[in-house]
């Protein structure tokens, strides 16, 4: 149902998007904003260029090494480079040149992969190709090849990052059939996990391992982390590794809503709040993706923290942690915006004076 809104309300604003006015507006903050992201961009390559994630070993996983050897430091960096990457996409979007749309696509996928992260190129072309949709002032027509070799290199980069993970040597000759067992054990692992192997049973144990706070410490522990090294002692993918196998790891299965809400309060009957949560959180990405399309009068920033919200409602669904710890970045636009807004009525004062 969300999908059919999505494009039946894209295809009504389309032609409000052939307005001249609105063509030269656009293009004017694309251009402006893709200055400020590419200075960001580059800033981050200077002060990160010697533990760029992409060139470290342990593959998908160096990310999260770096993480707990540079707790602070790495959510902070690479927490803007995703937001200055979204600024980026709109900026493509709406500009005119297609000589700087090219040039800031290729920035916006070498943003991407240095996070060294499996999926780097496939979830940005993605969330590109949504954008570039919503917002096309002609219903797109899809070049096909285009998508094809996406995909494509998209599948050796999972592969080749996935070899250096595991530590097997990487073959181009494999790539389907590696690509297709990691994309149906990625799905189903936590389901082997929790019903085949019976992990729900230890979510009593798990909760009660959160203490008399337990809800309030899981949700919040991403900030007790990184500012005061206190919180939860895993999240439950990691810790039903634990139990099941006995791994001492950082790592587990990312569970969806509806089971994080029987590990947090210890009891199956807590799932009816997971539902109730999810159909509210499916509210919520219909009011932002709204707000997206609906961008005639919009800011450029407004409307980047509108997608970066609508975002966050899916990510809420299936990594409740990580959509937290991404709070600040997510309103990051919103937060230039009130700035460059202040700058703005500082300098008409001064004129006027």
């Amino acid at each position: 149902m969300l999908m059919i809104y999505i494009v039946n309300l894209a295809n009504k604003n389309r032609v409000k998007r052939r307005n001249r006015r609105y063509v030269e507006v656009k293009d004017r903050a694309g251009r402006w904003y893709a200055k400020f992201a590419l200075i960001g961009i580059i800033l981050f390559f200077v002060l990160n260029y010697q533990d760029l994630p992409l060139f470290s070993s342990g593959g998908s996983d160096a990310i999260m090494t770096l993480g707990e050897d540079q707790k602070i430091k790495t959510w902070l960096m690479y927490g803007l480079l995703g937001m200055l990457s979204y600024i980026l996409i709109f900026s493509i979007i709406y500009t005119a040149s297609k000589n700087k749309k090219y040039s800031y696509g290729l920035i916006l996928i070498m943003s991407a992969i240095v996070t060294g992260k499996k999926a780097a190129i496939i979830s940005i072309f993605g969330k590109f190709i949504f954008v570039y949709y919503v917002l096309a002032a002609i219903k797109p027509s899809f070049p096909i090849a285009k998508i094809v070799v996406a995909i494509v290199v998209s599948s050796l980069f999972i592969v080749y990052q996935f070899s250096r993970t595991a530590g097997f040597e990487f073959d181009v000759i494999d790539t389907f059939q590696i690509l297709t067992n990691l994309i149906y054990s990625s799905s189903t692992v936590y389901l082997v996990q929790l019903i085949d192997l019976d992990g729900v049973s230890y979510a009593a144990e798990y909760s009660d391992k959160l203490g008399p706070y337990g809800p309030f410490t899981y949700v919040f522990n991403p900030f007790l982390k990184l500012l005061f090294g206190i919180g939860i002692y895993k999240a439950p993918g990691p810790y039903l590794g634990e139990v099941l196998f006995n791994m001492n790891s950082a790592n587990g299965a990312n569970m969806t809503l509806f089971f994080e809400y029987i590990f947090i309060f210890g009891s199956p009957y807590f799932a009816l709040l997971a539902t109730f949560h999810m159909i509210a959180v499916l509210f919520l990405a219909k009011f932002f993706i709204k707000k997206v399309i609906n961008d005639i009068h919009t800011n450029f920033l407004i409307t980047v923290t509108y997608f970066s919200l609508f975002l966050a409602c899916f990510i809420f669904l299936f990594d409740s942690l990580y959509a937290v710890r991404s709070l600040p970045f997510i309103v990051f636009p919103y937060v230039l915006y009130i700035f460059f807004y202040f700058i703005k009525i500082g300098i008409r004062k001064k004129h006027l004076s």
